[in-house]
């Protein structure tokens, strides 16, 4: 079977469908054969203004679906502006194939019309670059690009199509080739080791969870290792959504954002086991210095096992660690790890969820889980005993397990104790405060949903447990770009048009995708965004402030300057100021949005509203 196109753009398209792939994001360049190819084929594509906005939408797409995100450029300058993204898209391990393109063959070198060695600016950022040299080659290569990006790890790639590649015929002999068939073991022996030596030992034991395990914990494997291990739970910034945030074991992110009672805990565990993230800065330090403890670290990527720890380092899939240990500690149960006397108990506790992993009954890990979540409860209406070590209490090395619940259950208590006194002091105080609004989200809020999220001073609160929970989360990686929550929220609605998706950000990132949301806004509509607005970027004006450096001189932030004003028929908008009014201006514009319109909720903050745990880590004036 011979098959024939008139251009290179049709046979990619060809190959994307035969794929399953449906929506494209971008701004293509001069040539528009690509929207031709598109149309015929019946793909999508959501056009946008600004290079980097499409790169984050295609990296919110990947994140939130787990599939390919296509990602259409030009040349150039078009590579180049959009360098941010495929930074951010690596460094989330999102998926994304770039189409971009270049210059032809036959002029390169003669400084001709956007004339740049493409492949040497994207190559560090991306899984895999090449340009293709041949019309032979296109096929061949769309497939490579697409077994690159779904890894394993996953990650960009970039595909450049030179003008006299693109516009020269291709011939296709033979069926389109595809991805290969990724092979799941049926069953995940765990050979004894170190690693799991270290998790039989431990007494008081932590886990991380990473953005690596997004998508890989669509069953709740990790929370059911977390409750046989009696452990924490804790997320990197980057491994939200991943978990069940409303689990009882959960106790927030790590390093920079944790509370004071989750802080204790890591002063005091005796192990931390990091579940497919990087140990990076912010969930390593930031106020909570870790421990010196052993650290069990599981990662299918090389480059994301650290050598900064010590302990043992796993290469491999999280998820099959996971399953695998999960079934060595429950088929050689030993007292000591579960500190129980009656077996009965501990079947009750444990042995439930694990008869369900090994069954794949999905009833049987609903009664599961309602057992253990009964049994946490009790746990915590513990946490008020007397008896009950608190969360300052530091257990000794013999202590049992249960010990280490009950000081996670009271911690948990704390946390939630703390934040109920701090929506007690908001409601004290001018203006609408960063945790009242947090608080009119979550309850106005309906399931499936997910929260799209920034890094900037003031949009922080959202990191910090329990002040965002329940529906899933899609946050930056530790490169944190301006304007990517604002953008990606597209994607990921595009990737999750059931879900109501809500992205809480600065005014500043709102500016820097505002061109694309107002352009998207009447066929791509959909997303509430809640702008929190200081009149700038809070966190430099913070540190500005830190050093004492003067406001005129260096104003980062406008205080009391006016929201800024989006207007159009497909856009709902608004300024806050009002507490007594701020839940139905939310329900509102969810009504709005659930219509297929763009909300946009504008609340002036208060430069002093920041949360907790930033100003503990002393990385702000006190």
């Amino acid at each position: 079977m011979t098959e024939r196109y008139a251009d290179a753009w049709s046979a990619i398209v060809r190959v994307l469908v035969a794929n399953g792939v449906d929506t494209c994001f971008g701004l293509p360049g001069d040539d528009l054969e690509l929207l031709r190819a598109l149309d015929t084929a019946g793909l999508d594509l959501v056009p946008c203004r600004d290079q980097r906005n499409a790169m984050y939408m295609a990296t919110g797409y990947a994140l939130q679906s787990g599939r390919l995100a296509v990602c259409a450029l030009g040349k150039g300058p078009a590579v180049t502006h959009a360098a941010t993204g495929l930074l951010e898209a690596r460094e989330s391990g999102a998926p994304v194939l770039v189409l971009a393109a270049g210059a032809p063959e036959q002029r390169r070198g003669s400084g001709g019309f956007q004339e740049l060695d493409q492949v040497a600016v994207a190559a560090p950022l991306v899984r895999w670059a090449h340009r293709i040299g041949h019309p032979d080659r296109v096929v061949p290569a769309t497939v490579t690009a697409l077994t690159r990006a779904g890894g394993p790890p996953p990650g960009p790639v970039y595909l450049e199509v030179p003008d006299d590649v693109r516009t020269a015929e291709v011939v296709v002999t033979g069926p389109l080739p595809t991805p290969p068939e990724r092979l799941v073991p049926d069953s995940v022996p765990v050979t004894p080791g170190p690693a799991l030596a270290a998790i039989r030992a431990s007494r008081r034991p932590v886990v991380l969870v990473g953005g690596g395990m997004r998508h890989r914990n669509h069953d709740g494997v990790v929370e059911r290792f977390t409750e046989r291990l009696g452990a924490a739970l804790f997320t990197t910034a980057s491994g939200r959504g991943a978990v069940d945030e409303r689990h009882p074991l959960f106790c927030g992110l790590a390093g920079l954002y944790a509370a004071a009672p989750a802080r204790e805990l890591w002063s005091s565990c005796d192990l931390v086991v990091s579940l497919a993230g990087r140990l990076e800065e912010t969930a390593v330090e930031g106020g909570t210095p870790w421990p010196p403890v052993t650290v069990v670290q599981v990662n299918i990527d090389p480059a994301g096992l650290s050598a900064e720890f010590a302990g043992p380092r796993v290469l491999g899939d999280a998820r099959h660690a996971v399953l695998g240990w999960s079934r060595a500690l429950a088929e050689v149960p030993e007292a000591g790890r579960t500190g129980q006397t009656d077996q009965a108990e501990q079947a009750e506790r444990t042995g439930q969820a694990d008869q369900a992993e090994q069954a794949g009954q999905a009833e049987q890990a609903g009664q599961a889980e309602q057992a253990g979540q009964a049994e946490y409860a009790k746990h915590a209406g513990h946490a008020g005993n007397a008896d009950a070590p608190g969360p300052t209490d530091a257990p000794g090395p013999t202590d049992a397990p249960d010990a280490w619940v009950d000081r996670i259950a009271a911690a948990r208590k704390a946390m939630t104790l703390d934040a109920e006194a701090e929506l007690a002091r908001a409601a004290t105080l001018p203006g609408i405060r960063v945790p009242e609004l947090l608080a009119a989200l979550d309850d106005t809020a309906r399931e499936p949903r997910v929260l799209v999220q920034e890094n900037g001073l003031q949009d922080m609160w959202s990191y910090c447990f329990p002040f965002h929970t329940g529906g899933g989360s899609v946050v930056p990686s530790e490169q944190t770009p301006l304007g990517f929550g604002a953008a990606a929220a597209i994607g990921v609605k595009r990737a999750a048009p059931d879900h109501e998706v809500t992205a809480f950000i600065g005014d500043g990132a709102f500016f820097a995708a505002r061109a694309d949301i107002a352009v998207t806004a009447p066929a791509h509509g959909g997303v509430l965004y809640v702008v929190l607005c200081n009149g700038g970027y809070g966190w430099l004006d913070a540190q500005r402030a830190r050093l004492g450096l003067d406001a005129d001189r260096y104003p980062f932030t406008r205080p009391g300057a006016p929201p800024p004003v989006v207007d159009g028929p497909d856009i709902h908008y608004r300024v806050l100021r009002e507490k007594a009014a701020l839940t139905e201006e939310i329900r509102a514009a969810r009504r709005f949005c659930a219509q297929g319109g763009t909300a946009v909720l504008m609340v002036p903050v208060a430069p002093d509203d920041i949360a907790p745990p930033i100003h503990d880590a002393e990385v702000v004036p006190q």
